[in-house]
């Protein structure tokens, strides 16, 4: 399967249990697919991935407009995932752990 397709998009979202959104965020819901309260964007890339702040800025408008927390996916030669999400919101989730 070629790296950055929808079709690609859809399969990782699959693999980690999130729900894809049809036309990758093109439609009425935003973003590439949602999981567990975060609107995901996936990024697919050989070696390296640039993040830059109008980067971000797309996948935060998108979140908001579901009312969600933004994540960003981004999945290295089809093997290595990183989720980058806002440190508030890594806060929060390990408050809730720690109980």
């Amino acid at each position: 399967m070629k790296p950055g397709t929808n079709k690609s998009e859809r399969e990782i979202l699959k693999r980690m249990g999130a729900t894809a959104h049809r036309n990758s965020g093109r439609g009425v819901i935003k973003g590439d697919g949602n999981y567990e309260g975060f609107t995901v964007d996936v990024k697919e890339a050989k070696e390296s991935f640039t993040l830059n702040k109008s980067v971000w800025a797309k996948i935060c408008t998108d979140a908001v407009k579901n009312r969600d927390d933004p994540m960003l996916l981004v999945v290295l030669d089809r093997g290595t995932r990183l989720a980058i999400i806002e440190w508030e919101v890594l806060e929060q989730l390990i408050g809730e752990r720690n109980g």
